[in-house]
Parts: structure tokens; sequence; C-alpha cells
């Protein structure tokens, strides 16, 4: 009998499709938030956005000469969600941070 020289390596992909593995790791991360507009206006106060009023289903908020509007809602989708943060030229990342000093706070200096 022939000796196993060395063991040959497969990729945990079905063998149709072998580039699979490669194209799901080449995708970018999509970080997926379930945030309410409380919760969201609560971030935004922290990073230096004050409530204007509160009325017709929406939160308007604004910081110098910025004006945001956040509409009332259970949960936020991803893409409101991140059309909010580009208009408050906040990063996802920099949103993260703001609600994790958001739950350590004991009081939101957010309402007038």
């Amino acid at each position: 009998m022939g000796q196993i020289t060395g063991a040959r390596s497969t990729p945990c992909v079905n063998s149709a499709r072998p580039h699979a593995a490669s194209r799901l790791l080449a995708r970018p991360f999509v970080l997926e938030l379930t945030i309410s507009s409380a919760e969201c206006v609560e971030a935004l106060c922290t990073a230096g956005y004050r409530v204007r009023r509160r009325a017709a289903g929406q939160t308007l908020l604004v910081r110098e000469a910025r004006t945001l509007v956040v509409p009332d809602r259970l949960v936020l989708s991803m893409e409101l969600l991140e059309a909010i943060l580009a208009e408050a030229d906040l990063s996802v990342e920099r949103f993260v941070w703001l609600l994790g000093e958001v739950s350590t706070k004991t009081e939101i200096p957010c309402d007038p």
C-alpha cells in the first residue's frame, strides 16, 4: 500500500461554489441596531443637540445651525437611523459610544 504523504485541506464550502466563503468574508461588516426614537434623541442630546419641540409624532432637535427631525417610532429602521446620523454628521461608532454614555447617566438634560 502507498504511504500518505500529507493531508489535503479542503474549504468548508460547497464544492459547486468554491468562492462563496471568500465572497462572504469580503462583505463589509453590517451593524444592526435596535434603537427607539427616545434612545436616539437621548444620544443626540448627549452629543450636544437640544430638543426644540415635540409635536406631530416627531422631535425637533437643534445644535448651532443644524436641525434634526427624529420621528417617534418604537424602533427606527436602519435606513432612517443612518439618515439621521448622516444629517447629524455622526459616525455609527460615535453614536454607539453616545448610547453607552446615555445608559450611564442618571439624568439627561435634554428637555427644556
